[in-house]
């Protein structure tokens, strides 16, 4: 949904309620996800699967890897 949100704890605003809402999972402190390998936190998946490619050589999955939709 595209509008104006504003985050209800900071200054900070969006264009886009998605944005919105993975901005409050940090700025909440909730969803927590950690790495299993080192611990560290993320508050996204994507956040956390990039790490773990980029840091311990996981591969990408053959979705992730794939040009093909």
């Amino acid at each position: 949904k595209k509008g104006y949100f504003q985050c209800k704890h900071c200054d900070k605003a969006f264009n886009w309620q998605q944005s919105l809402t993975r901005h409050k999972w940090k700025c909440e402190g909730t969803r927590v996800l950690d790495c299993s390998f080192c611990g560290k936190l993320f508050h996204r998946p994507d956040q956390l699967r990039s790490h773990q490619i980029s840091q311990h050589y996981i591969a990408k999955t053959s979705r992730e890897s794939s040009s093909v939709c």
